[in-house]
């Protein structure tokens, strides 16, 4: 008999935690009966048909209120009432708010087992000298043991969850990648047309803190090889912001902001060199998809998953930059947090040392081999 999986989630909107909650809905929309439920109904990517929808609230997007805190209750009542009407088993959450109202539901009864996936790095992501951040990570502190299980999606995370937290049941699961998607939207020509002719720098991300867009501005327009463009994908409210730097530091005939795209896999796999600048991370999807493109991948070494992806031997809490600004792993290189000097240099670096480059982009495939879709939910399926 087919298992009853909902899987709750804020929206579908761009986002790492959003693009696991729907390649995970896919695949499990194919083998068990699955309930997605949404806060919002904004979906940019891709489901299967016939996979079943939910509404449970209107909320609005990226809108910072305390009525987010003053609903929680009654969202998961409603939650506990859909998930008895659906003989739900298993509740798959994402994301702070979802995941508080699924841990919430069982105060009105809720049966199922309650999964929750944490996707960040909390005691980066919330400010204690906030109120809203105080009230976020104090929910943390109580609902998150109660759940059945948390899912971490590193092992940094999984320590943090265990140390801070005191969840007892806590296991850590990599973000899920479709190789065989990837390989598929590859060939699909970009929605924007640029040219790849010099050296391509790429970076994936939201326009948001902590993605830290003027650190790495900065250190592309130092660069000493001025020969290369950089090509940035996504949307978010501190585009504007990054667009007003490139032009007071005269690169914005180099930079192109393309907004966002439902396949950055076109423009990955014509780039050379993926480029990460955040500040912190939970596991970061579109790094995953870099190296699944063949790309190298220069990064800032944030508290949670650069390290874990780039160069999974190291020890996760070594200052790895005791003897040299940047640190070369396996796929990638390692700078420190705003630094914007040594991510120049790391980018310099890997224009110049044809041979570094090389060896690095030769073993992102074994990398990211440990990340296939197939791998990753059976390890989910495990608690299911």
């Amino acid at each position: 008999m087919s298992k009853n999986i909902s899987i709750l989630i804020l929206s579908l909107a761009g986002g790492g935690g959003e693009r696991e909650a729907a390649i995970l809905t896919n695949y499990f929309h194919k083998k068990y009966h699955t309930e997605l439920v949404l806060f919002n109904k904004t979906i940019k990517y891709d489901l299967d048909k016939g996979v079943s929808i939910n509404m449970i609230d209107n909320m609005k997007l990226y809108n910072k209120t305390p009525l987010n805190f003053i609903k929680l209750p009654l969202l998961a009542y409603r939650y506990a009432k859909f998930c008895k009407i659906n003989d739900i088993e298993t509740s798959l959450s994402f994301l702070p708010r979802p995941n508080w109202v699924a841990a919430m539901s069982k105060w009105f009864g809720n049966k199922a087992k309650i999964v929750l996936c944490e996707v960040s790095t909390p005691s980066q992501k919330y400010d204690r000298s906030k109120i809203g951040g105080r009230i976020s990570l104090g929910l943390m502190k109580w609902l998150y043991p109660k759940a059945d299980l948390v899912i971490a999606n590193s092992k940094g995370t999984a320590m943090e969850m265990s140390e801070m937290f005191k969840v007892e049941n806590v296991d850590c699961i990599y973000n899920p990648v479709e190789l065989d998607v990837v390989k598929k939207k590859i060939g699909i020509a970009p929605s924007t047309e640029l040219e790849y002719d010099v050296f391509t720098f790429i970076k994936v991300a939201r326009f948001q803190y902590p993605k830290d867009f003027t650190t790495l501005i900065t250190a592309f327009a130092t660069m000493r090889n001025k020969i290369c463009q950089l090509v940035l994908l996504g949307i978010g409210e501190d585009m504007e912001a990054a667009v007003s730097l490139a032009q007071k530091l005269g690169v914005t005939d180099r930079i192109h902001f393309v907004g966002f795209d439902r396949n950055p896999f076109a423009y990955l796999s014509r780039s050379h060199c993926f480029v990460f600048s955040s500040m912190y991370e939970g596991f970061p999807n579109s790094m995953q998809e870099a190296l699944a493109c063949g790309l190298p991948v220069i990064s800032t070494d944030c508290t949670n998953g650069p390290r874990e992806m780039l160069a999974p031997n190291e020890e996760l809490r070594r200052n790895i930059f005791e003897s040299n600004e940047y640190f070369v792993g396996d796929a990638g290189i390692l700078v420190p947090l705003k630094n914007e000097v040594a991510l120049q240099k790391a980018m310099d670096l890997i224009i110049d040392d044809k041979q570094l480059y090389n060896k690095l982009r030769n073993n992102t495939g074994q990398i990211v081999s440990k990340f296939a879709l197939d791998a990753i939910v059976q390890s989910f399926e495990h608690h299911i």
